[in-house]
């Protein structure tokens, strides 16, 4: 994880092997950091994130992709299941 947190704009970059994320409140310095990186590495631009998954760091590291999984489920007609 990199950050970058100046005026109050704030970019975080996330990169997990050849996964990467930029996040932040300044659309037009998000954009400069991705045709940036863009002009140095061969890279595809996804788009936006629809799932991601959630990390709670309450006791211990504890990692959810609830939302995903319940929303595959409700796609293949899946009530939700109570009892799981």
């Amino acid at each position: 994880m990199y950050y970058c947190l100046e005026d109050g704009q704030a970019v975080v970059l996330l990169l997990y092997v050849d996964d990467l994320l930029v996040i932040g409140n300044h659309r037009k310095k998000i954009n400069w950091i991705k045709e940036q990186l863009m002009q140095h590495f061969e890279m595809t631009n996804l788009g936006e994130m629809n799932y991601y998954l959630k990390v709670y760091l309450e006791k211990g590291i504890f990692m959810s992709q609830e939302d995903y999984t319940t929303k595959t489920l409700e796609f293949f007609g899946f009530a939700e299941c109570n009892s799981c």
